[in-house]
């Protein structure tokens, strides 16, 4: 009887335990979810915004700048000329410097 009494108290103890660790395991399991969740939203968001950069690439490509929902129509491609005119001056000099660096060398 007194043998019985141990092995139910032994039992008890390893079912709590065991209990335990189910519990813990099914708050990992939620966890683990809210964080897929989470991670989910998160890749939609960045999804969203490449479609959006890709979209506002293509526009100004095609020389429609976007800004915030209003289009500007060639203005876009108005404001990227100083751009492009620095960049083509620059390599103009540079190109006059390397000229006269050759022609003084003869």
């Amino acid at each position: 009887m007194e043998k019985m009494k141990k092995e139910r108290e032994e039992i008890e103890i390893v079912k709590n335990e065991l209990e335990g660790l189910l519990k813990k395991s099914e708050r990992k399991g939620k966890e683990m979810e809210n964080k897929m969740a989470q991670l989910h939203k998160e890749l939609e968001a960045s999804e969203q915004m490449i479609i959006r950069l890709k979209e506002k690439t293509l526009n100004d490509l095609n020389g429609k700048a976007i800004i915030g929902d209003d289009e500007m129509g060639s203005n876009g491609l108005k404001q990227l000329w100083p751009m492009v005119a620095e960049s083509t001056g620059t390599i103009a000099a540079i190109a006059v410097t390397y000229y006269l660096r050759c022609a003084m060398r003869r």
